[in-house]
């Protein structure tokens, strides 16, 4: 509650969680694994408690950027686009800015180094992350979205 007794509005998850559940056209899965005792994966300390997810989404939204790069895909959107709407939704301090566009990064080069030209593989590769991402976006927006 803020001092005069109005709740606050839950923060903004991102355009690019909604993008990328929009692009995946997926039917709704069941979330992301919790960890025994009910709970998921901890936070880094003063982060908000969905870090290591969107950490990881951030990582897989490089990771589809470089497959569609390499594979000439016109379908979705640029995956670097969402990354820096990701960015400027979530991130206020320039250490957090960081480690999404490190995260983004390692997405893609992860990728890169080992697929050099498009193939089954990758096309394969993209359905699951496209999957996992749609996957780790329903349950944050499900868990920390506006409500």
């Amino acid at each position: 509650m803020t001092s005069i007794g109005k709740p606050r509005p839950k923060r903004q998850i991102g355009a690019a969680l909604a993008l990328l559940l929009a692009a995946t056209a997926l039917p709704a899965a069941a979330p992301a694994q919790d960890l025994p005792g009910g709970g998921l994966p901890a936070a880094p300390a003063g982060q908000p408690p969905y870090e290591i997810q969107i950490l990881r989404l951030s990582e897989i939204l490089g990771a589809i950027q470089a497959i569609d790069s390499l594979c000439g895909s016109e379908e979705t959107p640029p995956w670097r686009g969402e990354m820096m709407a990701l960015i400027q939704a979530e991130t206020k301090t320039s250490d957090r800015r960081a480690r999404f566009v490190d995260h983004f990064n390692r997405g893609f080069k992860s990728f890169s180094e080992v697929h050099r030209t498009c193939s089954d593989s990758a096309r394969t590769i993209r359905g699951r992350y496209l999957r996992e991402g749609a996957e780790l976006a329903r349950e944050l927006v499900s868990r920390y979205g506006n409500r």
